[in-house]
């Protein structure tokens, strides 16, 4: 509300959407999270296998720059891209600070 009194209000990016969804019925153990990483994230630049992530995390899909793949562990991040996660719940937390940390 205050950004639109002032002025500066923009309508948010549309967010990616991956065409894979697991309903309440499946009873895993895990958790399937997206996230999308920010601008100025530290590991912008990084190769997957270099983040550093919890043991048994998978990155199962990502969106870069519209298309949407199977990454490997080379594959490098960028600002914007979503990836599509599989991970222990407890997890969760950790992830997204990786993911999410700033740089700066």
């Amino acid at each position: 509300m205050m950004a639109r009194w002032l002025r500066v209000d923009a309508p948010l990016p549309p967010k990616p959407q991956f065409p894979v969804e697991i309903g309440p019925s499946c009873n895993l153990k895990n958790e399937l999270v997206e996230i999308t990483i920010p601008p100025h994230s530290a590991v912008v630049g990084k190769q997957i296998v270099e983040l550093g992530l919890p043991p048994g995390t998978l990155i199962l899909l990502m969106i870069k720059s519209g298309e949407c793949f199977a990454p490997g562990g080379g594959t490098v991040l960028a600002e914007n891209d979503a990836v599509l996660l599989l991970a222990k719940r407890e997890d969760i937390a950790s992830i997204r600070s990786i993911l999410e940390e700033s740089s700066g």
